[in-house]
Order: C-alpha cells, then sequence, then structure tokens
C-alpha cells in the first residue's frame, strides 16, 4: 500500500542518515553544524509525521556510542551503544572513564638466541643489530593480527614491560624482543588490555578500536569473567 511504502521510504532514509559519513560526525566532534547543519534533524524530519502515526508504529533511536555521551538531549526512545560496552567512547575526554573489558592474550611458545646478523620472520623481515633473545607468541594474522602490527610498529606486554614485535607477522604467531626480561615458554603477554588499550594498539597502525576488536577470529578462546564490581 501507499501507506507501507511511505513508511518503508523513511526507515531506508532514517538508516541512510543515522550511518552517514557526515551525521556522525556531529557526535565525533561535539559540533552542532555537521550533520544537523545539513541534514536538520532527520527524526522530527521523518518520524514526527502525524499523518501516518509514526511515533506509534516506531520506537524512535539515533545515537551510536559516540552520540550518547555528546548528544544526551537527543536520546529518543533508545540509544544505541555499540563500542562503548567494551569500554571506548571515541572521546578523549569520555573515555578514561569507562572500563576497557577485553584483554587479548597469547602463550610464549619458545625463547630463542639470535646472534647479531641474523634474520628473524619471514622474507627476512628483521636483522639484528646485536646478540639478542628473542620468543615466540602464539597468534597471527590467521587470528585478527593485522601484519601492520611487524616492523615495531606495535608492541606486546609482560607485566609492565613492552616487547616490540619483530619482523613480519606470520599466519599463526609472531616474533617479539625480550632481551630486557627473564620469559620462558608458558607464559602469556599481552596484546592489549587496560592499560594498554585497543585504541592505542590501532592507532600505532593507522586504524580504530572497532577493527581491531571485530578482526579477533573464532581461533581465540573466548574467557568470559564476572567482576565484583
Amino acid at each position: 500500500s501507499d501507506r507501507m511504502a511511505w513508511i518503508n521510504f523513511i526507515v531506508s532514509m532514517l538508516n541512510e542518515f543515522t550511518h552517514d559519513q557526515q551525521f556522525k560526525g556531529i557526535a565525533a566532534t561535539q559540533t552542532t553544524p555537521g550533520g544537523y547543519s545539513i541534514y536538520g534533524n532527520p527524526l522530527e524530519v521523518f518520524v514526527n509525521n502525524k499523518g501516518y502515526e509514526l511515533n506509534q508504529v516506531f520506537k524512535k533511536h539515533l545515537l551510536n556510542s559516540s552520540g550518547i555521551f555528546s548528544l544526551a538531549h537527543k536520546q529518543y526512545d533508545m540509544v544505541r551503544s555499540g563500542i562503548a560496552l567494551h569500554g571506548y567512547s571515541n572521546l578523549q575526554q569520555i573515555d578514561p572513564d569507562l572500563r576497557v573489558v577485553a584483554t587479548l592474550k597469547a602463550k610464549v611458545t619458545q625463547v630463542f638466541q639470535v646472534s647479531k646478523g641474523e634474520y628473524v620472520g619471514y622474507n627476512f623481515g628483521f636483522q639484528a643489530s646485536r646478540d639478542m633473545t628473542a620468543a615466540t607468541v602464539a597468534i597471527g594474522h590467521a587470528d585478527g593480527i593485522d601484519r601492520k602490527f611487524g616492523q615495531k610498529q606495535n608492541q606486546v606486554f609482560f607485566e609492565s614491560t613492552a616487547l616490540p614485535i619483530l619482523g613480519n607477522i606470520c599466519m599463526d604467531m609472531f616474533m617479539v624482543d625480550v632481551s630486557p626480561i627473564s620469559i620462558k615458554a608458558g607464559d602469556w603477554v599481552s596484546i592489549f588490555d587496560a592499560q594498554h588499550n585497543a585504541d592505542l594498539s590501532a592507532k600505532s597502525i593507522g586504524t580504530i578500536s572497532y577493527e581491531l576488536l571485530c578482526a579477533i577470529g573464532s581461533r581465540v578462546e573466548r574467557e568470559f569473567i564476572l567482576l565484583e564490581n
């Protein structure tokens, strides 16, 4: 019917507006221009149409995680909290108030010596400029660790010590420099955690926490821990 065609059109337009890059900008920058100045308020334009009683048909929601914190007056009936559930807001002033809930750890499977001049990793990805100790970590790009993390572009953490990634990320593993510490096969290192979060790791290779968190593959075992507070 004409009525349903109009409703379907409105739904499709709302979807377009609330996912459009220019409209997202208002949540990210906390400015009133951006999306609103270009489009007006899409909910007021489309949903508040008394002729088709859309207020009675739909629950209204517009805000993603960034919008929840920066546009509280536009929350309507519901909000769509996504990345904020993981402890990230995309707003530097808000992030310290959120709790990062995910830690990605991997096991050290081997510790070995590398002599000056020797190579580590695929395609001679790293050449040692000194004698050093390296360790193999059992996670790779098949598990969602982007190859851009290699070549010392990122690091993992053992307790409070940062360990640079050596050479290229392999399918199932990568290697790190463990020269400054005492570590053994069976120990665990953190790729990201509450202290060294996914946002920082992602920025080191020019991406965002969304991509890093979503990329973690099904081979990675999930362990859920109930926190008391």
